[in-house]
């Protein structure tokens, strides 16, 4: 029988973290390996595994000691015959050990994690304990994992490094463009952003750029969504400052890859100290150049000048670095081409996903 895999979710919406999840949950199913899938209450999850046509649970409470979530996890692991459990945050490595724990040795899946975030690890008696059950911990920068690791000390053997990744996707042809449907006139270049409509992924300092630049010929598109009273906040700033046609909020978009082939620029200014940032690689794969902040681990992947800008957050930075590119369209395809090649060799989905399952170490 084919090795049993399961994934738990880590939140409830859709992000980076939960893209992660799906992208790899799809190719391992396509590797032939039994998937499946475990997540908080959520509509968009809910609806974005539909597709892959794998068991998907739902669990409604997931504290570290609650005794109902532990034993759901352990009758999944049974039921579907599960040989590695692969949980995204802590609160779930708990109720993962803990229900592997109940089993017998025999019946007992590996327990591993990645760690998306950069943030110190618990130091205490029982995160220490927890630390010693993982199978593996595996961080998504050396980053993350410098941090993680700040006056802790585990087994070498214990911990990787695999950096993000996404696999290929062709942007639909014959789609109706941003431009098209937003009848932007041709002679504006198109800016966009992609992620979570948060304060901490510095959207506020794109409308701030934004009202900077409205004598130049540009319009900056956000695609992705956030809490709706957030949005209905930016929406309010974008009628009060006289943005609404130069900046546009798109909704999340389902397949993201024709929005970010169609931008001439991708703008990334997180404020959050990243622990990678996968909507960077998306438009430097499709070789868009990127300007994103010097904030975290984007300075593992993005060589300032060379595959895009790296720029502090503030708002002056961000718009000199953003009027340069503007005013070279040259500069623009150069970033671009070396973004795209370096991604094409450095950041594959083939290797990544190599790499993963060296680390489970399921023996295929």
């Amino acid at each position: 029988m084919s090795k049993g895999i399961l994934h738990i979710f880590a939140s409830a919406t859709w992000g980076g973290g939960e893209q992660y999840v799906y992208d790899l949950a799809k190719r391992q199913l396509a590797s032939g390996y039994r998937v499946c899938l475990i997540s908080a209450p959520s509509k968009p999850i809910r609806q974005k595994v539909g597709g892959l046509y794998c068991p998907y649970y739902v669990l409604k409470n997931r504290r570290h000691f609650n005794l109902f979530s532990i034993l759901c996890v352990r009758r999944m692991i049974l039921r579907e015959k599960i040989n590695l459990v692969h949980v995204h945050q802590f609160k779930d490595a708990f109720i993962a050990v803990f229900a592997a724990c109940l089993l017998s040795t025999c019946k007992r899946p590996k327990v591993i994690i990645t760690r998306h975030l950069v943030k110190k690890g618990k130091r205490n008696w029982l995160y220490r304990w927890l630390y010693g059950k993982l199978d593996k911990m595996i961080f998504v920068s050396e980053l993350a994992k410098k941090v993680f690791l700040t006056k802790l000390q585990l087994s070498e053997d214990k911990i990787a490094v695999v950096y993000n990744s996404l696999p290929e996707k062709i942007a639909v042809a014959g789609t109706v463009t941003f431009r098209e449907r937003l009848k932007i006139a041709n002679q504006y270049l198109l800016v966009g952003f992609l992620g979570r409509l948060v304060e901490m992924k510095g959207v506020e300092l794109i409308l701030k750029i934004a009202e900077k630049l409205k004598d130049r010929e540009v319009v900056f598109l956000l695609a992705g969504n956030g809490e709706k009273k957030y949005e209905m906040y930016l929406k309010s700033i974008i009628s009060k400052k006289q943005l609404t046609k130069h900046v546009y909020l798109t909704g999340f978009l389902e397949n993201p890859e024709s929005f970010v082939a169609e931008m001439d620029i991708g703008l990334l200014p997180s404020l959050a100290v990243e622990s990678f940032g996968l909507s960077i690689l998306e438009f430097m794969r499709a070789g868009t150049p990127v300007i994103t902040s010097n904030t975290g681990a984007q300075k593992e992947f993005v060589a300032n000048e060379q595959t895009g800008l790296l720029v502090n957050p503030t708002v002056d930075e961000i718009t000199e670095a953003l009027i340069t590119l503007l005013n070279d369209e040259k500069k623009r395809r150069k970033l671009g081409e070396n973004a795209k090649n370096f991604c094409a060799e450095k950041f594959n989905y083939d290797g990544f996903y190599a790499q993963i399952m060296k680390e489970y170490d399921l023996g295929f």
